[in-house]
């Protein structure tokens, strides 16, 4: 007695090329993780565009904003207004305060990118008006700097970004 051995139909066996494990047509998925990779990928860059407004209110930016206001958040005493004129940078607001006991300029920016152009004028003009200065220091941050009228303590400009609650400590490089 002989008995016949079908094979099986491998037409839509699961480990089919054809086919995914769980028996989809591979195409499909091929598909779907294309689509979700271009809709992660569309979401990224609109974020990346638009994040940063979206933010702008959630930070301690002072752009355009009055320089007194900075003094507050820096619990400075006697703010001053400092004339306003053209100055050698620009700027929206300045003023004078003392923090903690040490006399301390503020200044306020109209854009971000006034601080930039401010460090960049404070590395090139500090050196030669105060040459025997080393680790003079300024604070800075979104829309705003502030540092020691006298000498430019690192210890007051730390003081500022503390307060502040954001930005950063810029040393000016000595000659």
């Amino acid at each position: 007695m002989t008995t016949a051995i079908e094979a099986p139909d491998t037409s839509t066996a699961p480990d089919s090329p054809a086919t995914s494990p769980a028996g989809r047509p591979r195409g499909r998925r091929a598909a779907a993780y294309v689509g979700g990779a271009v809709a992660a990928g569309a979401v990224g860059a609109l974020l990346g565009w638009q994040g940063p407004a979206l933010l702008d209110g959630f930070g301690a930016g002072y752009v355009g904003q009055p320089a007194a206001a900075l003094a507050e958040d820096l619990r400075c005493t006697g703010y001053q207004p400092l004339r306003a004129d053209s100055g050698t940078y620009p700027h929206h607001e300045r003023g004078t305060c003392a923090l903690d006991g040490t006399r301390v300029t503020v200044v306020t920016f109209d854009r971000a990118s006034d601080v930039t152009a401010f460090t960049t004028l404070m590395n090139g003009v500090v050196p030669l008006m105060h040459p025997t200065w080393r680790q003079a220091t300024i604070a800075t941050g979104e829309g705003w700097a502030a540092f020691d009228t006298a000498s430019m303590t690192q210890g007051v400009a730390e003081t500022a970004v503390l307060r502040v609650g954001a930005g950063a400590t810029h040393v000016v490089p000595s000659r």
